[in-house]
């Protein structure tokens, strides 16, 4: 297929093909959303833009469901007198910036579970155990070189380098209320000054307001919306063998 792509990583975790449209522009699309649910039982995603009304009606008529509405975050650098100082500010002394981390199962597992108002988690026609045997393998590619990682404790935000930006992967707190996750993000603006580049970026769930409002407050600013949708089909596939196709991580 031309538009419609298959994806190991996911279709590893979920024990079933997982497809993700890449092409929303191509004219071969809509026939091949006839052909992609011939390959049931699958997954498949898309993301557009969410004003996108034509699209919308392609994907819901093709049988995908809206999981959730995300955003996109972005923080100039320099932000020539928007932020204060602070926001510019200097990570905490306890924050680490390394390549790798050894952490037990449990703490990834830990971690795993922590998030909520992913896409994923959104989704009700997924199970909780897919959701974090996804993020399980997530975390640990994460944290074994896959992307640098910004740690203070038991916390942790993964980020990479993308053309002249960086771009925030992941941001896990368990040690809530303490300003940690601002000290985090903080870390990765300090790094994208130190490596000359121009801006860091995140993209995060409109659900998850604890995440838009620490990262507004580090300075960042609404860039774009995009709107997530999920096919499964058929719509119990996932619930067919259950825990037992999940590979953990």
């Amino acid at each position: 297929m031309q538009c419609i792509a298959k994806q190991g990583f996911d279709s590893e975790i979920f024990g079933l093909d997982y497809f993700r449209i890449t092409d929303f522009g191509h004219p071969a699309l809509v026939e091949e959303l006839g052909v992609l649910r011939q390959k049931a039982p699958l997954i498949c995603d898309a993301k557009i833009s969410a004003g996108d009304l034509a699209m919308h009606s392609v994907l819901t008529q093709a049988g995908f469901v809206k999981a959730c509405v995300q955003f996109k975050l972005r923080h100039d650098w320099p932000d020539s007198g928007k932020s204060s100082p602070n926001v510019l500010g200097k990570p905490a002394t306890d924050v680490e910036i390394v390549d790798t981390l050894s952490w037990p199962t449990e703490l990834i597992a830990e971690h795993a579970r922590h998030f909520s108002c992913d896409r994923i988690s959104l989704d009700t026609r997924i199970p909780r155990d897919f959701h974090d045997a996804f993020y399980q393998k997530w975390i640990s590619n994460s944290i074994s070189g896959a992307t640098t990682v910004a740690v203070s404790g038991r916390n942790f935000c993964s980020f990479k380098k993308r053309q002249d930006v960086l771009v925030i992967d992941l941001l896990s707190c368990l040690d809530e209320g303490r300003g940690i996750g601002k000290s985090l993000v903080n870390a990765v603006v300090a790094e994208c000054s130190r490596l000359g580049l121009r801006a860091v970026e995140v993209t995060t769930e409109c659900e998850n307001t604890p995440a838009w409002h620490l990262y507004m407050k580090c300075g960042f600013q609404t860039d774009s919306f995009l709107a997530c949708y999920h096919l499964v089909e058929p719509a119990d596939a996932l619930y067919v063998g259950g825990l037992d196709r999940v590979q953990m991580a």
